[in-house]
């Protein structure tokens, strides 16, 4: 019987869709017979990881460089279609291996799927990570479209992502919604106890922590902003964000406003650690100040650590995490509004207990891995059979 399934996918770096796309590997391979060959971008952190599980092979190796995450994956984009090495890849490939299935596990893979289908004329199942404006950025050659017109099915990580698809991208072929899951045990062995990285030992200092690599997409401007104008109020507060690396653009212009603004006293910059629940179970309260997400693996990890999160209302896939619940949601782009909730938050114990029980049940009842990883099982066995 024929197993074998080719997974495209974006690179190995310490971010939300990797992430899920090593967790949903693990699991299916635990909890299936299928054989996964994996095709990647480009590599990253968990490259390590993923080598342990499947067969990898990595189309560019120069991740972590300094530049722009989306600008530096466009030019590398525009000069894998010159120099054709995509092409040869893949090919060496399908004459390896005759694969069952072809997975792409994101919508920006249009140049990948371009060339499978030279040799390849079966099913593609799609999984769709990004949200309407990533979408519209990578569909600049039309390569976002033609990977999912050429989509036999696609899976959204949540429903804002379906109404994205079906309005701005005319997808008509069935679409679901499965979400991203945790493995909630292998998350809280990852957290090593009384750690102490973020605040020391019997310290009255709270924390505001945000998670996720750096750039305007996540808000990292909002995130220095908003530090600056609380420094002005309370010195008991340090602002902390989590993830980025020193190398990056991002970064270095972080450090340049924390030091123009003379905030080094009060923020602090961590870079991407393999274990973030070390950190975040010693923040108070979590920003998500990215100004889009289609999910948020960082409101799920900090739901299993029972930590109130505040994020726009505007943003997507959070809300949904949260059901709309409006003790989550700040008006969007509204810094004095994200203040006030974040300084009520601190002083209201109970208030921030509630929610982080709150969202911790949400994360049980409807983003364990068993739960969203199944699906995607039974999603597959479907499109095979």
């Amino acid at each position: 019987m024929n197993n074998k399934i080719l997974i495209l996918s974006t690179d190995a770096s310490l971010t939300g869709t990797p992430i899920l796309l090593l967790n949903n590997i693990r699991w299916l391979k635990n909890n299936s017979n299928y054989q996964f060959i994996l095709l990647l971008r480009e590599g990253g952190a968990l490259l390590e990881e993923f080598s342990k599980l499947v067969d990898v092979h990595v189309l560019a190796s120069d991740y972590g460089k300094p530049k722009s995450r989306f600008l530096g994956s466009l030019q590398q984009l525009f000069s894998i279609t010159q120099s054709h090495p995509l092409e040869l890849l893949i090919k060496k490939l399908f004459v390896k291996h005759k694969f069952c299935l072809v997975y792409s596990n994101s919508a920006r893979n249009g140049d990948f799927l371009l060339q499978v289908k030279k040799y390849y004329s079966g099913k593609i199942l799609t999984q769709v990570h990004e949200g309407l404006k990533t979408l519209n950025l990578w569909n600049v050659n039309g390569l976002v479209q033609y990977n999912l017109d050429i989509s036999t099915e696609i899976i959204a990580v949540s429903q804002v992502v379906k109404k994205t698809l079906i309005n701005n991208f005319q997808a008509n072929q069935p679409i679901s919604v499965i979400p991203g899951g945790i493995d909630v045990e292998k998350f809280k062995i990852a957290s090593s106890p009384n750690t102490n990285l973020v605040k020391p030992k019997n310290s009255q200092v709270k924390v505001i922590m945000a998670c996720g690599w750096m750039g305007w997409h996540k808000g990292t401007d909002y995130f220095i902003q908003l530090a600056n104008l609380t420094s002005l109020l309370r010195n008991d507060i340090r602002f902390v964000w989590l993830g980025g690396h020193e190398t990056e653009e991002s970064y270095q212009q972080m450090s340049f406003d924390i030091k123009q603004l003379n905030l080094e006293s009060s923020v602090t910059l961590i870079s991407e650690k393999s274990a973030p629940a070390n950190y975040m179970k010693e923040a108070d309260v979590i920003l998500l100040l990215s100004r889009e997400e289609s999910f948020s693996m960082v409101t799920i990890e900090a739901g299993i650590l029972k930590k109130p999160v505040l994020f726009w209302d505007k943003v997507g896939g959070p809300c949904e995490i949260v059901n709309f619940d409006t003790r989550f949601m700040v008006p969007y782009g509204n810094l004095k509004a994200m203040q006030n909730k974040m300084l009520h938050l601190l002083d209201d114990e109970l208030l921030a207990r509630d929610m982080g029980d709150f969202l911790f049940e949400r994360v049980i009842d409807n983003y364990t891995l068993q739960q969203t990883a199944s699906n995607i099982l039974s999603k597959i066995q479907h499109l095979i059979q």
